[in-house]
């Protein structure tokens, strides 16, 4: 684990990016350590199920908030597109969702609705009907939580939803889904599925959002890590600690979208040896590369890493990091879903934020990665689905 002290440089060096993108063909190595607080502390490499539909206005933006859009698209946005180019295209929020679906398929305008909404999403402790919910397409998977109300009552393992409280959820909606996020402590909640065809009939209550599990299964140390996040990196480290203690590791990332890029590299450097180049990060001539610490604490533990193309951003870093330079790795599921783009989020004048993708992640051996999943060693088809131990048995027959 990183030092407090170690963590505490994170808040310097504001103006670093300014300065650094005036040099050439310039390439910086950034350990935890160092904690360089850059445009990196902003990012999160999540697929964030929320927030993604926009049901956008015609109604034109201040000049003074167009100009700042294209201000920080054109300087922000890793493909660097003309000022003037964007202005024209962020007149208002229709025009601005259809243009930065030209630039790629991760940036995001969020009108302030959808800010709120996905703040009161992302809190640790919120009240629910007690799910993770990943949209894969109109594909809506309700992983249950820990002590939730679904858990309780009979949903043990991931679910399709087909409808809650008899409303279709639309990624391309946003009002559709609008709702979780105003949900009520005992409330009435009717949850129907897709592929089980069951439904369950509960009351929202408040839940732990608890993203990181620890489980002793026979002979394996199972460690599920629904997020990374700097919260987390403690409890990834109990986890690994008590792992240490079986003959194998299985960490599960089916369900992981991504997270922060500082948590992802924490926790590699509990497992790699220091200074491995996790990840470069690209924008124009800059180039910056990402180290693991000193603090490694499994060595020659056979790993089984479960993936499904949920599996995405700094989770696939995680991933390749570990394929390019863990010798007894194996990885088990489904190939990920490709995206090697990382995102930070601008606050707008009028309350709304723009999701940009301001940098191209790199391969440990600096290739391109964007749209290239990663494919199992050996593949377990909807392992999206299953329950932990019937996963551990069929791996056992095919490894």
């Amino acid at each position: 684990m990183v030092a407090q002290s170690e963590r505490a440089t994170i808040r310097d060096f504001r103006d670093f990016p300014n300065r650094i993108l005036k040099q050439q063909h310039l390439m910086i190595t950034i350990t935890i350590a160092q904690r360089l607080s850059m445009i990196l502390t902003l990012i999160t490499l999540s697929v964030a199920p929320y927030c993604q539909a926009d049901n956008a206005s015609n109604k034109n933006f201040s000049i003074t908030t167009t100009r700042q859009i294209a201000y920080i698209i054109s300087n922000k946005h890793y493909l660097k597109p003309r000022f003037d180019h964007v202005y024209q295209q962020a007149k208002n929020a229709t025009s601005l969702r259809h243009y930065l679906k030209t630039l790629d398929k991760y940036s995001r305008y969020r009108p302030v609705e959808q800010v709120k909404f996905a703040q009161r999403r992302s809190k640790k402790h919120r009240i629910d009907i007690g799910a993770d919910l990943l949209i894969d397409a109109n594909n809506v998977l309700a992983v249950p939580l820990i002590n939730s109300p679904l858990l309780r009552a009979g949903m043990k393992k991931p679910v399709y939803i087909q409808s809650i409280n008899g409303q279709t959820i639309n990624y391309n909606d946003f009002k559709s889904y609008q709702f979780l996020g105003y949900l009520r402590s005992g409330q009435k909640i009717t949850v129907k599925t897709r592929n089980t065809h069951k439904t369950y009939n509960i009351r929202a209550t408040q839940v732990n959002n608890q993203t990181v599990h620890y489980k002793k299964i026979k002979q394996y140390g199972v460690i599920t890590i629904r997020r990374f996040t700097e919260q987390n990196v403690s409890a990834i480290k109990k986890a690994l600690m008590a792992a240490k203690k079986s003959s194998s590791i299985i960490i599960d990332l089916r369900h992981n979208p991504g997270g922060d890029l500082y948590a992802t590299t924490d926790t590699l450097s509990f497992l790699l040896k220091k200074d491995k180049n996790i990840t470069y990060l690209k924008q124009g001539n800059t180039l910056i590369n990402l180290q693991t610490l000193k603090g490694r604490l499994i060595k020659n533990k056979r790993l089984i890493i479960l993936s499904s193309r949920f599996t995405a951003s700094s989770a696939e870093v995680f991933i390749r990091a570990l394929k390019y330079y863990y010798p007894k790795v194996t990885l088990v599921g489904e190939e990920t879903s490709g995206k090697c783009l990382a995102q930070e989020n601008f606050q707008l004048k009028n309350g709304a934020l723009l999701h940009l993708s301001v940098y191209n992640l790199l391969t440990p051996d600096k290739k391109y990665c964007q749209d290239k999943p990663i494919q199992p060693d050996r593949v377990i088809n909807d392992i999206e689905l299953m329950d932990i131990k019937n996963i551990i048995h069929i791996q056992r027959k095919i490894l």
